[in-house]
């Protein structure tokens, strides 16, 4: 199986994947990709830009004074590089579970390893999101690159809930997402658009939640 096929043939790729399941591959670029692109932006973190940052949200300086000592240690990028295979498994997994679990709710029985196995071959997008943000970073030499639409938006309105949403309508994530409505409609031969709405209805669902947990006080609050 051709993983470039992901890409530019995603109907023959999700037939090869609907009669054999496949992750372990994908799964190992995934995850390779994800912790490139952290060293990456590991190299280039400047704690003065995290300090502002953290004085925005209205953290005390005693916090920010910690959070400076764990960023000179040693051990700060061994423990993200670990957070990074852990949050990005985790991710997949959680997804694909709530992915099956709702299946049924849009006429269809779902199998978990062939959920599983769509949701991280889909991630190969994400994967090369994180490439293209790896290579930003080293044109710009700073961590903060973004490839979400809050690039559209001024930044007047960067402390607002507006902005937060906008901040998880990542490009690739809305490819990666998009590829899941399409492999659950062939998988699992779901009539219209179902898949699309299933998959979309998950990550409208994430990226309110998300956007809600960490928006940004408004000035003045």
């Amino acid at each position: 199986m051709n993983i470039l096929n992901i890409f530019s043939s995603p109907r023959i790729y999700f037939s090869q994947l609907k009669e054999k399941p496949v992750w372990l591959l994908p799964l190992i670029i995934v995850l390779a990709c994800a912790l490139f692109s952290t060293f990456i932006a590991s190299r280039y973190i400047r704690f003065g830009e995290i300090a502002e940052r953290m004085r925005e949200r209205g953290m005390p300086e005693e916090q920010i004074e910690r959070v400076k000592t764990f960023y000179e240690s040693p051990k700060a990028i061994i423990i993200s590089l670990i957070s990074v295979l852990f949050t990005t498994t985790i991710f997949l997994f959680v997804l694909s579970l709530l992915l099956n679990l709702a299946l049924p709710l849009f006429g269809s029985e779902g199998v978990f390893l062939k959920t599983f196995s769509l949701v991280v071959n889909t991630g190969l997008i994400s994967a090369l999101g994180n490439i293209i943000r790896a290579i930003l970073i080293l044109f710009k030499k700073s961590p903060f690159v973004s490839t979400n639409l809050s690039l559209i938006l001024p930044q007047s309105l960067r402390k607002t809930f507006l902005f937060s949403l906008f901040s998880q309508l990542d490009i690739f994530l809305i490819w990666q997402f998009a590829l899941i409505g399409f492999g659950l409609s062939l998988i699992y031969e779901m009539k219209g658009k179902r898949g699309y709405y299933l998959s979309f209805g998950l990550y409208l669902l994430w990226i309110i939640f998300v956007a809600l947990i960490f928006r940004r006080p408004t000035v003045g609050r």
